[in-house]
């Protein structure tokens, strides 16, 4: 699945919208849980593949893979619950941890979609060493909020999203500085910026090509890496 597109940052991660489920739901609320090993369900690219199929699923240009792909992730189904919703949990191809948490999605087709906005609930993220990645929640139907994290466990990003209004993003140094500030406008299906401003280490505000550099910067910094 694909998480929160920054302003010239692209994440990779999960987070939550469409059940309407305002009670946090865990694991343990399982009613029909795997008899047998758990499923693998989808494998995923980690980028974007021109696919199509007859099956009535919009897979075009999406990340779903019919067969395993090295760098990408695969899903497996745990279950359901009392609520008819699924359980699931990706993990990496190349070396099988754990991508994230247990998930929960409520539509049968969100089971083979890389859709951010497919799961109910909260959730965790990791990079391929097992160390965390991203912590969300959904606090309603439409909002959600979440952090991102350095491997070193700093604070990287925080976020909050309002579905068909505004998005917000904070960018920080491992030093606890704030380094950018930005609000996206989501009204319409194309976002729109409509606030950007941005800090060196030292506080100093910087422009254009510096604002540029900074979030290459975290984009190189937070991009999940094999584990070795």
């Amino acid at each position: 699945m694909r998480s929160i597109a920054f302003f010239g940052l692209l994440c990779i991660g999960m987070a939550v919208t469409q059940g309407g489920h305002t009670t946090p739901i865990t694991a343990d609320d399982l009613k029909t849980p795997m008899t047998t090993s758990p499923v693998i369900v989808a494998y995923f690219s980690p980028t974007p593949l021109d696919l199509q199929c007859d099956c009535g699923l919009p897979f075009s240009e999406s990340y779903y893979s019919l067969t395993p792909i090295k760098g990408g992730s695969y899903r497996v189904l745990l279950g359901r619950n009392a609520e008819g919703l699924f359980l699931i949990q990706n993990y990496y191809q190349d070396n099988k941890q754990a991508q994230s948490s247990p998930l929960w999605v409520k539509d049968p087709v969100n089971i083979f979609l890389a859709d951010a906005d497919a799961v109910i609930g909260s959730g965790t993220l990791y990079y391929p060493d097992g160390k965390v990645f991203e912590k969300f929640n959904k606090k309603d139907l439409d909002t959600r909020e979440g952090e991102i994290f350095y491997r070193s466990g700093e604070r990287a990003v925080t976020y909050k999203k309002i579905k068909w209004k505004q998005s917000h993003y904070e960018y920080w140094y491992k030093s606890g500085k704030r380094a950018v500030k930005y609000s996206l406008s989501t009204a319409s299906n194309t976002p729109s910026l409509i606030h950007l401003e941005g800090w060196d280490e030292n506080g100093n505000a910087v422009h254009d090509a510096q604002l540029g550099a900074i979030l290459n910067r975290f984009n190189d910094e937070l991009k999940p890496k094999a584990a070795h």
